[in-house]
């Protein structure tokens, strides 16, 4: 019986997988954003509106890269994956043991 309460179903699953998805793709997003604007800002030289346009964005992702790693919760304990996880998903929650992959 307590093996039951540690495996997921498959919805659960797909969900957590789901959420590893967007979490690559925003971190991804990101860490090509980042350097593409350095070489860009080096070779044309941006405006300060321009400059800050960039920042705006550049900060944004970073916000939605935060949004999404803390949105997910463990679907036994509703505890954030987020603060055991940077970018995947861990093997088992931290709180209730429940195996996640």
């Amino acid at each position: 019986m307590e093996d039951e309460l540690k495996k997921l179903g498959a919805d659960e699953l797909k969900e957590l997988q789901l959420w590893q998805k967007r979490m690559i793709i925003v971190f991804a997003i990101t860490m090509v954003c980042l350097p593409v604007v350095v070489v860009t800002d080096l070779i044309i030289v941006f405006s300060r509106t321009e400059a800050w346009l960039v920042f705006l964005v550049l900060l944004a992702l970073v916000v939605l890269s935060g949004f999404i790693q803390f949105s997910q919760r463990c679907p036994r304990y509703s505890y954030r994956l987020g603060f055991q996880s940077r970018l995947l998903v861990p093997d088992n929650c931290k709180r209730c043991d429940v195996g996640l992959k």
